[in-house]
C-alpha cells in the first residue's frame, strides 16, 4: 500500500491509484492535470478521513421520524380553545396539479397542534359551519382575520401561511469536484438523486374577539435530502428518471407536515409562556345545581323579581341561558 492510499477505504484507495487515468477520461492534460488531479486527491483523502456527512443522512431521517412528537407544556396550563381555518399556501413548484394545498396544510397543522396537547381544537370544516351559522362566513380569508367577533366556544384561531413552497431536483455535481468523480465511478452514495425543499411558514395565534395577535413567528425550511430520508413515496429511481419532481398528494402532505412541524416546534416555548400568563379559567357549575336561577341578588319583591331560565351544558357542565344555541364555554350545540 502506498503512502497516498494508507488509511483510506478500499474503493477510495483504488480511486486515488486511478487518478491519472481519471484525468485522461476527463480530458485534463499537462500542468493543468497535475494541479487539478491533486486537488481532487486532497478532497478525496479529506472525505475518506472525515466520512460522508450532510443533511440528507441520518439527521434528516431522525427529523422526519419525530415530526409531531413534542415535550409536554413546561407548566400546568389550561388548554386553549382555538379554531384552525384553511391555511394559505403560495408556490407549488414540484407538486402535481390538482392538489388542494391549502386544505392539506390546514389538516396537517391541526394534527400537529393536537399532538402538542396544548389546545382544544375545531377543524376547518366545522369552524366554517359555525361561522356561517352566525353570519360570519367572511370573517377569515386567506389566513387573515378580516373582522373580529365573539364566537361562543372559540377564543382564538391559529392562522397558518406557507409561502415559497418549492421542491426541486438537485442539479448533478461538477465532474471536476470530489462528488462528481465519486458519482462518475459510483463509489459512494453521491449518485443518489436528492431534492431541494424550500418554504417559509408563518403561524399566528389571534384572539377572535379583539383581533390581538397573541403569539406569532416565521420559520424558514431548507433541506437537501433524498426522497427516502424525507419519508416520501417518490423513489430514487423515479427522481433520477425525471427532469423535475411531481409529488403526489401524499408526498405533498408529508412535505407540508415537516415544514409545519418545524414551525410548531419553534413556536411552542412562546406559546407556553403566553399560556402561563393567562388567568385561570372560571370553574364550571356542578351538574347537580338547579337550572333556574334568580337574575338579581337584591331582596325579592313581586315587582322586581325576575327569573331567567338556564340549562346545564351536557358537555362541560356550565350553566347557559336557555335561549343560547351553543354553549359559550365549550361551543357544544345545545339545541
Amino acid at each position: 500500500m502506498s503512502r497516498r492510499t494508507r488509511g483510506l477505504p478500499p474503493r477510495r484507495a483504488l480511486l486515488v491509484t486511478m487518478l491519472p487515468a481519471i484525468a485522461g477520461t476527463l480530458g485534463i492534460r499537462g500542468f493543468d492535470m497535475t494541479r487539478r488531479v491533486w486537488g481532487l486527491l486532497i478532497g478525496l483523502i479529506g472525505v475518506g478521513l472525515a466520512g460522508c456527512s450532510g443533511f440528507g443522512g441520518g439527521s434528516s431521517q431522525e427529523a422526519a421520524a419525530v415530526a409531531g412528537q413534542y415535550a409536554p407544556p413546561s407548566s400546568n396550563t389550561s388548554r386553549q380553545r382555538a379554531g384552525v381555518p384553511e391555511a394559505a399556501v403560495s408556490g407549488r413548484t414540484g407538486m402535481a396539479p390538482g392538489i388542494d394545498l391549502n386544505a392539506a396544510a390546514s389538516d396537517e397543522l391541526l394534527a400537529l397542534l393536537q399532538a402538542s396537547g396544548r389546545f382544544d381544537l375545531i377543524e376547518r370544516v366545522r369552524l366554517s359551519q359555525i361561522l356561517a351559522d352566525r353570519g360570519l362566513s367572511g370573517m377569515i380569508q386567506s389566513a387573515r382575520l378580516i373582522r373580529t367577533a365573539a364566537v361562543p366556544g372559540i377564543d382564538y384561531v391559529m392562522l397558518g401561511e406557507v409561502s415559497g413552497l418549492s421542491v426541486r431536483k438537485e442539479p448533478p455535481p461538477d465532474k471536476l469536484s470530489v462528488a462528481g468523480v465519486e458519482n462518475l465511478f459510483h463509489i459512494s452514495s453521491a449518485d443518489v438523486p436528492r431534492l431541494i425543499v424550500d418554504g417559509k411558514v408563518q403561524l399566528s395565534l389571534v384572539n377572535l374577539r379583539s383581533g390581538d395577535v397573541e403569539v406569532a413567528g416565521v420559520t424558514s425550511f431548507h433541506r437537501i435530502v433524498s426522497p427516502k430520508a424525507m419519508g416520501l413515496q417518490l423513489t430514487a429511481g423515479e427522481l433520477a428518471a425525471a427532469d423535475s419532481p411531481s409529488l403526489t398528494t401524499a408526498d405533498a402532505r408529508r412535505v407540508l407536515r415537516l415544514m409545519l412541524d418545524n414551525a410548531v416546534r419553534a413556536a411552542l416555548p412562546q406559546l407556553d409562556r403566553w399560556a402561563a400568563s393567562l388567568p385561570p379559567p372560571a370553574a364550571p357549575v356542578p351538574p347537580g345545581e338547579a337550572t333556574v336561577a334568580s337574575a338579581t341578588t337584591r331582596p325579592a319583591t313581586r315587582a322586581s323579581t325576575t327569573l331567567a331560565a338556564t340549562v346545564i351544558c351536557p358537555q362541560c357542565g356550565a350553566r347557559v341561558p336557555a335561549d343560547e344555541e351553543f354553549c359559550p364555554n365549550c361551543g357544544h350545540q345545545l339545541h
